[in-house]
């Protein structure tokens, strides 16, 4: 049987679609050696039940259209707040996968009683480092006088940085980026029907253009062979 499957790795922020062929009686844990990227003996998820590498495909939630979450059970997309300029989405550690939405303003990060805790980081001070977000997205971070010091891009923080989306900050053993959102502000206009569209986006008209090709590499297929 063909089963058409996502596959999520939360850690590397990475998903790839795969056409699985596969017996009934196929077991679970060829499956899992055989997806586009390892594994390597980490638990996965199809929503929140684990999957088990002894069962048969027969007997597993590995249904077309099923999504397998490496690592952790997949999470729900968290609330977002009216007035949030962006999130900081941990990827990496003993507190991988929090994600916290983030309005202007200045946020503690540290171990326990902070605004961006981080319960499950050993390494992580109390009171380890704060996250300076403008109201026009930027994110600007200042080390507390960590016991192990806050890490932008592999650097030791001496002094207040500007944490980029693309850059890494790393607290205790836990690792961390800033996605901000667009800046453009939305407004809300009343249709013909007398309905108000309150979430599009509106920007001057452009001049037409020939339609843009795809994308390549955007998100890739997998063809995975048959178990035995």
């Amino acid at each position: 049987m063909i089963i058409r499957l996502t596959i999520r790795d939360p850690a590397a922020s990475t998903a790839v679609d795969a056409e699985v062929t596969a017996e009934p009686e196929t077991l679970v844990g060829s499956l899992l050696r055989a997806l586009p990227f390892p594994v390597r003996g980490r638990p996965c998820y199809v929503g929140g039940d684990k999957l088990d590498p002894d069962s048969r495909v027969a007997d597993s939630p590995l249904v077309p259209g099923a999504t397998i979450s490496v690592g952790e059970p997949e999470r729900t997309q968290p609330w977002r707040p009216l007035a949030a300029a962006g999130a900081i989405r941990v990827f990496a550690g003993p507190d991988a996968g929090r994600v916290i939405w983030l309005s202007p303003g200045s946020y503690v990060i540290g171990r326990e009683w902070t605004d961006l805790s981080l319960p499950r980081d050993q390494k992580a001070s109390r009171r380890h480092a704060r996250l300076d977000v403008s109201w026009t997205g930027e994110a600007t971070v200042v080390d507390l006088g960590s016991r192990n010091g806050t890490l932008v891009n592999e650097l030791r923080v001496q002094s207040p940085v500007a944490l980029r989306p693309d850059g890494v900050l790393q607290v205790g053993d836990d690792r961390m980026r800033w996605a901000p959102l667009p800046s453009t502000r939305l407004r809300t206009t009343r249709a013909r029907d007398g309905r108000i569209d309150f979430d599009r986006a509106f920007s001057p008209p452009q001049p037409s253009r020939a339609p843009a090709s795809p994308c390549p590499g955007t998100r890739s297929r997998s063809a995975i062979s048959p178990w035995r």
